[in-house]
């Protein structure tokens, strides 16, 4: 099976263009949509909740909010 990457490549083009021109408030619902799929994966993989990296909640390079 060989993969066209060029039509793969245009098509995450054609995509991220459509998710760009959303409003605000639709990307806001997406991103809500988003954060409950990853808590209900964290929660099924068993997972500690610090050990997932949370934009804004940890330094780069580290797996915890403890440092």
């Amino acid at each position: 099976m060989s993969l066209d990457i060029q039509r793969i490549i245009a098509g995450k083009k054609a995509w991220r263009k459509t998710q760009a021109q959303l409003p605000i408030e639709e990307k806001l619902i997406i991103l809500e949509r988003l954060r409950d799929r990853a808590r209900t994966l964290r929660a099924a993989t068993k997972h500690k909740e610090d050990t997932v990296v949370d934009a804004g909640t940890t330094k780069p390079g580290t797996l915890s909010s403890n440092g």
